[in-house]
């Protein structure tokens, strides 16, 4: 029997971004956009020969709060949400 070598690689990378826009009226909004990707490569080798894939999922968040001068809070807009999805691997497969 011939060996089978696997392996496998994950990533969670997460990025978070938080501004404070401070208007000439005093109210201010705060933005926040958020990503996030899932990834995965993985590879299997054997005498037969070999196989790879890689796996891309990432969503994107945006929403804006808007607050008055005193810290009271007016409502958001801005809201918005989107995904990627990407899965290839050495079959042609998609």
């Amino acid at each position: 029997m011939q060996p089978v070598v696997a392996a496998q690689t994950f990533g969670f990378p997460l990025v978070v971004d938080y501004k404070d826009l401070y208007l000439p009226d005093g109210d201010i909004n705060q933005i926040s956009t958020a990503r996030q990707t899932y990834l995965l490569n993985a590879s299997t080798r054997q005498a037969e020969g070999s196989f790879s894939s890689y796996l891309e999922n990432t969503g994107q968040h945006a929403d804006t709060l808007e607050l008055s001068s005193s810290g009271n809070f007016l409502g958001n807009t801005g809201q918005s949400s989107a995904q990627q999805y990407n899965d290839f691997d050495t079959t042609g497969a998609a």
